[in-house]
């Protein structure tokens, strides 16, 4: 009989002891996650600033003056767009331009230097039949 409430003592300190480390464990494990949303907050937060600095920047790039009213993020950014397809098409204006100028220089250069050998040529020419 000694020996069974020996035994049992035993196991009820091990029974509480177990119920007291789950309990520390339960209360540090949200003692974690709280930290963890708590810095998850803090890492979001920054990032929408960074998101809010850049859209800024983007508003003052693509209309400098404009500052009636409070734009919204998606018509700024539908703004930045137009604006990038804008100077796309520009570039690619001035790109044929100077295409076509670049063809019309080459074929003039090559007229000058036809007109130039045309003129060696004829003094050669001269020059040979001095010589003769």
């Amino acid at each position: 009989f000694i020996f069974e409430h020996a035994y049992y003592s035993h196991m009820e300190k091990e029974i509480r002891q177990r119920s007291t480390n789950k309990a520390r464990r339960e209360k540090n494990n949200s003692n974690v996650v709280i930290k963890r949303k708590i810095a998850h907050n803090e890492v979001e937060c920054r990032r929408k600033l960074k998101i809010t600095k850049c859209i800024t920047q983007l508003a003052n790039i693509v209309e400098p003056s404009c500052h009636c009213g409070k734009e919204t993020r998606v018509n700024i950014l539908q703004k930045v767009l137009d604006r990038i397809q804008h100077l796309e098409k520009s570039n690619q204006k001035i790109r044929e331009n100077l295409k076509q100028y670049s063809s019309e220089s080459e074929t003039v250069l090559q007229q000058q230097l036809a007109l130039v050998l045309v003129d060696h040529l004829g003094l050669v020419l001269s020059f040979l039949k001095q010589q003769r």
